[in-house]
């Protein structure tokens, strides 16, 4: 297996807020640190084919409670 990864960590967060009774508001960021690894490779022949993690994503969450 010519195909190595070492060992890696990464940090998610989310910071939330309750703007009403019914109302949560929350953004968040997954990979805080952008760290880069692979999710998937194989050899195909001489050649190593990988696919590497999205890398950082940040988002907004919205909730609203009806009932």
């Amino acid at each position: 297996n010519q195909l190595r990864q070492g060992t890696y960590a990464t940090l998610d967060s989310s910071l939330g807020w309750q703007a009403t009774e019914r109302m949560n508001i929350s953004v968040y960021v997954d990979n805080l640190f952008d760290r880069r690894y692979r999710t998937y490779g194989y050899m195909n022949g001489s050649s190593a084919v990988a696919q590497v993690n999205m890398g950082r994503t940040v988002g907004i969450n919205t909730r609203i409670d009806f009932f």
